[in-house]
């Protein structure tokens, strides 16, 4: 028995010592490195209480010991667009991206100048580029699978639990931004550990979603009536999301050869007239259609499906994706164009998408029906009859889009104690080009935030 006990124990040994090889998430690196984390309607609003509160001493830390302010976004407050104009330095009207879909920019971003220029870089979940950089970020969820098998099965087995039981596609999709903040830093150690670049950025999309749905049960007092039971389930959930970010920072702030940049695409903060919007699942409808497959998340499958989309949002206007694999000659996509421009409403026979070609793979819809809408009513899908009820999802957004928000520098090359003025969007790109030892081209619009620097970097 004991020869028995003692084998088990040095088994347990090696698999031990062999999941600590594998673990992807040292952070040791010998060069300079630039981090740059994009956060979605990143706000003071949340993040100053928090740092009164001490829920965020890494931020903290990084502010007193860095450069931060205000920065000022463009008057289109769109995402893919400030996002676009934050990283081309460059006017919406000259850098090609008018709209969100748009795909061909005129002007390189920040990323392309910096590998053209022989510089490393990985970018992850932001407009246009991703796919450009690193194709094999793709498969990312593969490779952590086949990196550390144990650790990543725990961990989806984990969330597979959490998001499975819960009924309300609100409980779903909460603790799926939670999983999304916990497997975008797993990537990011993962792909940093492979690629080793100069540049490495990585967008959160979650801050968006959360402070647009739970604002009003963070703050309750700024609003006429709050659900109390409501208040009391989600009322924290906005100030854990950041607080969980803060501890990933805390990781970050132990590389000594570092420079960090946190920056929002725009703020956030109440809004004067909360909305009811009824966001109608279209990937229920391209399901119904026979179009697309769902996985154990309650996500597109997107492997499986001939088309999907990757965010049902808050926009008034979609794309739909049509998988390469299952379209020869355009086939699917004539399909399900036919099929979503034939989608009504039984009692008015109003069609609900006006669509419109995207170019290749790619649909866009336009919404033609208003945000409110009879839940009594049926839609007509392919001539078969559902419940509208079945392919809606109804939510108050609680919170708007403010044209002020966040920039924090912190590191090699960063000056301390320093609060800067009149920030702009405009000067992300020229910023990061001079971290990298570059000279700002003459096309963008903004200026180098000298005032944060050290010379020379």
């Amino acid at each position: 028995m004991k020869v028995k006990v003692a084998v088990l124990i040095v088994v347990l040994a090696v698999i031990f010592l062999f999941y600590l090889s594998t673990f992807p998430f040292s952070l040791t690196k010998p060069k300079h490195e630039i981090v740059v984390l994009g956060l979605d309607g990143a706000t003071w609003n949340v993040i100053t209480p928090l740092i009164e509160k001490v829920k965020m001493p890494n931020l903290a830390k990084m502010i007193d010991n860095g450069a931060y302010g205000n920065i000022t976004s463009i008057d289109h407050l769109d995402s893919t667009i400030a996002w676009t104009v934050a990283l081309t330095g460059v006017e919406e009207d000259k850098n090609g991206i008018t709209n969100r879909f748009s795909s061909d920019l005129k002007v390189d971003t920040i990323w392309g100048i910096l590998q053209k220029n022989n510089k490393s870089v990985v970018a992850t979940y932001w407009p246009f580029e991703e796919e450009k950089l690193h194709p094999q970020t793709k498969t990312i969820e593969g490779l952590l699978l086949l990196n550390n098998p144990v650790f990543e099965f725990v961990r989806k087995a984990y969330y597979f639990v959490t998001i499975t039981i819960p009924t309300s596609k609100t409980d779903k999709d909460l603790i799926y931004d939670f999983y999304m903040l916990d497997y975008k830093l797993r990537e990011y150690s993962f792909l940093r550990e492979k690629y080793a670049p100069d540049v490495f950025a990585i967008r959160f999309e979650e801050p968006e979603r959360l402070q647009s749905y739970f604002w009003m049960y963070m703050n309750p007092h700024d609003f006429n009536f709050v659900d109390e039971d409501k208040q009391k389930k989600y009322g924290s959930v906005i100030e854990m999301y950041y607080e969980n970010f803060d501890k990933f920072l805390g990781k970050l702030m132990e590389q000594k050869d570092a420079t960090i940049m946190v920056v929002s695409n725009y703020g956030f903060k109440s809004s004067s007239s909360p909305s009811v919007v009824d966001t109608i699942l279209i990937n229920k409808i391209l399901e119904a259609a026979g179009f697309l497959s769902f996985d154990y998340r309650g996500d597109a499958d997107i492997s499986a499906s001939k088309a999907y989309i990757t965010e049902e949002g808050l926009h008034e206007d979609l794309v739909v994706f049509i998988n390469p694999k299952f379209n020869e000659g355009n086939k699917i996509k004539a399909d399900v164009a036919r099929m979503l421009s034939n989608v009504v409403m039984q009692k008015n026979q109003k069609k609900i998408f006006k669509v419109i070609d995207g170019g290749e793979n790619r649909l866009i819809l336009e919404r033609d029906v208003d945000y409110k809408i009879d839940s009594d009513d049926n839609i007509i899908i392919q001539d078969k009859t559902y419940p509208i009820k079945e392919f809606l999802f109804r939510r108050i957004i609680s919170g708007q889009h403010d044209k002020t928000g966040v920039i924090i520098l912190y590191g090699k090359g960063i000056d301390s104690y320093i609060e800067l003025e009149d920030a702009t969007i405009y000067d992300v790109a020229p910023t990061l080009l001079q971290l990298n030892g570059l000279q700002t081209p003459a096309n963008m619009k903004g200026n180098v935030l000298e005032d944060a620097l050290l010379f020379p970097v």
